[in-house]
């Protein structure tokens, strides 16, 4: 008899013997009766008692095991006859990483950066002031990663100065810091980003010409930097090296820095401006400087705003209102009359967003991303082909499907909305991104490398 026969033989005895009154006989089981345990065994039998399985040795019962370690060699048995199927695992699916793209640009004097979706940020362009934060000043002809920056959610640039909003809610900046503009308490250049002191829990950041702002989660606003001109708005002409409250203004919803000075859109649709208003930027009515915030005086239903060098401009209603600065027509009404008060520029309507750079304007449609520039053109920053100043709105070729468009001092940007980063106007500095001889380019030409 096999093995595995002769297992099975005496489990199946096993199983007779239990299953059995102890005062009665069982059938032959694979040749090996089951007894009556009250009279003399006989042959190969086998008989249980109340605690034990007994054995026929010699005529006489014998004890063979208890009961109890009989029943375990039964379950053994029944679990090694158990048919187990093993599932070979499927191979694990590879699931490819969203790409890395484009979401926003910001522009400074003559360099650019752009914020990746994945928290980073990368800048081309002018270097001599540590502006595109790679830890060195040398300029760069195509975009660079910034050092150490993980986790930004916005950005803004202007002069030679960047600053970025991070995640949990702090501001690095870095580049130009002579006038304490970087806010870490010290006047050192930084080539990498550093945390700004005294901010905490913001939802925006703005960068001006030598100050930055920042807008909190609870409405109002800090700035830091130069304060010659009351652009901190904290009433005192003081320069600080850390943020300090603007004044009492609350209820902001947005906030843009320019040369000296900065505006606020208010939760209520309206607008205030403070700092220097030599060209009429506040939208007074005046040239007067003001130490705090004042109200932008005949503005309702504002929805976006921006800070240029010596011009404001905003959206009111899908139309574009400009003042400030106008020798060369960045206020769109068909003059270059220098306006003190907010004036409608001409022909241009639908809007969802404007920017101002240096003397010069652009507005993104509504419909269809597309956009209209006007003003200064020297380096072909209206995207019209030409380096012809405008006076009102001239559409700005290359630009469509556009989510955002943003002006620097002599170049613009816009993003469309497959994250493509197209720039044009001033290239002195390799600030359009793209590999060129020319030192301007009046019209779009996509960025490499995002």
């Amino acid at each position: 008899m096999r093995t595995s026969t002769r297992l099975k033989a005496c489990v199946a005895v096993l199983i007779a013997v239990l299953s059995v009154a102890a005062a009665c006989d069982a059938s032959d089981v694979y040749g090996l009766s089951v007894q009556r345990v009250g009279r003399r065994c006989s042959g190969n039998g086998f008989a249980r008692d109340s605690k034990n399985v007994l054995q026929c040795v010699k005529k006489k019962w014998k004890v063979s095991m208890p009961i109890s370690r009989a029943i375990d060699l039964i379950n053994a048995y029944n679990a090694s006859q158990t048919t187990t199927t093993t599932t070979t695992p499927a191979p694990p699916v590879t699931v490819d990483p969203q790409p890395v793209v484009a979401r926003h640009v910001a522009l400074g004097a003559s360099h650019t950066c752009a914020l990746l979706s994945n928290g980073r940020v990368k800048c081309w362009g002018a270097n001599n002031q540590g502006q595109l934060g790679d830890g060195t000043t040398t300029d760069r002809t195509t975009p660079t990663e910034v050092v150490g920056l993980t986790n930004a959610v916005q950005i803004d640039a202007k002069g030679g100065n960047t600053c970025a909003l991070r995640a949990d809610g702090q501001v690095s900046c870095w580049g130009a810091n002579s006038s304490q503009q970087i806010g870490d308490g010290t006047s050192t250049q930084r080539e990498v980003p550093t945390t700004v002191l005294n901010v905490s829990n913001a939802t925006q950041v703005t960068v001006g010409s030598s100050h930055s702002c920042a807008l909190m989660s609870d409405a109002t606003v800090k700035c830091w930097g130069s304060n010659i001109a009351y652009q901190l708005g904290d009433g005192t002409n003081a320069v600080r090296s850390t943020a300090v409250v603007a004044g009492s203004l609350t209820g902001v919803a947005e906030i843009d820095a320019g040369v000296g000075f900065a505006c606020a859109r208010l939760i209520n649709g309206t607008m205030k401006c403070w700092g220097s208003n030599i060209y009429g930027v506040l939208g007074v009515g005046s040239t007067n400087t003001s130490t705090v915030p004042v109200v932008v005086p005949g503005l309702a239903n504002v929805t976006d705003i921006t800070a240029g060098w010596s011009h404001v401009c905003a959206v009111a209603s899908g139309t574009v209102k400009c003042w400030g600065e106008n020798s060369n027509g960045g206020i769109g009404d068909g003059s270059a009359t220098l306006r003190t008060s907010p004036t409608t520029a001409t022909g241009v309507t639908g809007i969802t967003e404007v920017t101002a750079g240096g003397g010069f304007t652009c507005a993104r449609e509504a419909v269809g991303g597309t956009a209209q520039c006007w003003g200064y053109n020297i380096s072909g920053m209206l995207a019209d082909g030409t380096t012809m100043e405008r006076r009102t709105a001239v559409s700005a070729a290359g630009v469509s499907s556009a989510v955002e468009i943003v002006a620097g001092d002599f170049h613009s940007c816009s993003v469309a909305s497959d994250s493509t980063v197209k720039c044009w106007g001033s290239n002195d500095r390799s600030q359009l991104g793209f590999t060129t001889s020319l030192t301007y380019q009046p019209f779009p030409s996509s960025v490499a490398g995002l």
